[in-house]
């Protein structure tokens, strides 16, 4: 008999990549909520936390990604950027 997968073994990589993005995420809660502050913080993100971010929200950019943390904390943006 070969032994299956535990779910828990299964799930682990996701709930790693939640807990990551979580934790980026996170960085963000003492930020003042206005478009500046969070724009200051996203830029003090490293290149790979930016990355991260896009890849796991599956976005084309990383303005995409900024556009989606503002969101997630509630903070209005005052005007969209556009893409090139």
């Amino acid at each position: 008999m070969i032994p299956t997968p535990t779910p828990n073994l299964r799930l682990r990589p996701i709930l790693e990549r939640q807990s990551s993005a979580w934790a980026i995420l996170n960085l963000f809660a003492e930020t003042p909520n206005n478009e500046g502050a969070f724009r200051m913080r996203f830029d003090e993100l490293s290149a790979r936390e930016r990355m991260f971010l896009v890849d796991f929200y599956a976005l084309p950019s990383e303005l995409r990604a900024f556009q989606r943390i503002c969101v997630f904390w509630n903070v209005r943006l005052k005007c969209p950027e556009t893409e090139n």
